[in-house]
């Protein structure tokens, strides 16, 4: 049993409430310890499910995917997995909606709702963008990437990667040609302040880059 489990099962707090609705994923930065344990431990459990079994979960819940910039791996990622757990999903992009003409994250959002979407799963390049759309539509929502904010669910599925065979230091390492860009600074930051939390290790983390592609 991984670590994050027996703390899941184990551990008692005090769970905050956001003033969000339930199941809403805005920032990892203060997400409790036990809720990131939960997080963790839930996904052991789904991989271990069978697909018949997955695809129950959320057999014909209806989510939203609302992307204002492109997007290969996020959102390919979401759709696939809402799909898996049975799912009914629907992508509005700012290309081919009536945010083209103008019409504003809130509208867009109640539209949605009025529509029948259950959560919405939202890519914005503002920052603070996804808190928006949870205060003004009432439902869950799954921030995606928000600017130079948060990546959270990136982040978190990074921690699940890396954290459980850490030992004593963590090193994050950005790889690529656009190393300079802040917002990969901002999510090694991120990473290495859940794993400071989580694993409760030394804040001696390194982050080293390399520029070469």
């Amino acid at each position: 049993m991984s670590w994050w489990t027996e703390l899941a099962l184990t551990e008692q707090a005090a769970v905050k409430t956001s003033g969000y609705a339930a199941g809403s994923l805005l920032t990892v930065a203060d997400l409790p310890l036990v809720e990131v344990a939960a997080i963790l431990a839930a996904t052991d459990r789904i991989e271990r499910m069978s697909g018949a079994d997955r695809v129950r979960m959320l057999a014909g819940r209806r989510i939203a995917l609302l992307f204002y910039e492109s997007s290969t791996r996020t959102r390919t990622s979401f759709e696939l997995a809402a799909k898996s757990l049975g799912a009914i999903t629907t992508l509005v992009s700012d290309k081919s909606s009536s945010i083209e003409k103008g019409e504003s994250l809130k509208d867009t959002g109640l539209t949605l709702r009025a529509l029948g979407a259950e959560c919405i799963i939202l890519r914005h390049a503002n920052s603070g963008a996804p808190y928006l759309l949870a205060k003004a539509t009432g439902l869950p929502v799954l921030n995606a990437g928000d600017g130079m904010h948060e990546h959270p669910s990136q982040a978190l599925l990074d921690l699940r990667t890396g954290v459980d065979t850490a030992s004593g230091r963590w090193r994050v390492w950005l790889w690529g040609k656009n190393v300079t860009d802040k917002y990969y600074w901002i999510h090694a930051e991120k990473i290495t302040d859940t794993v400071a939390r989580v694993a409760g290790m030394p804040a001696t983390f390194g982050i080293s880059v390399s520029s070469r592609f």
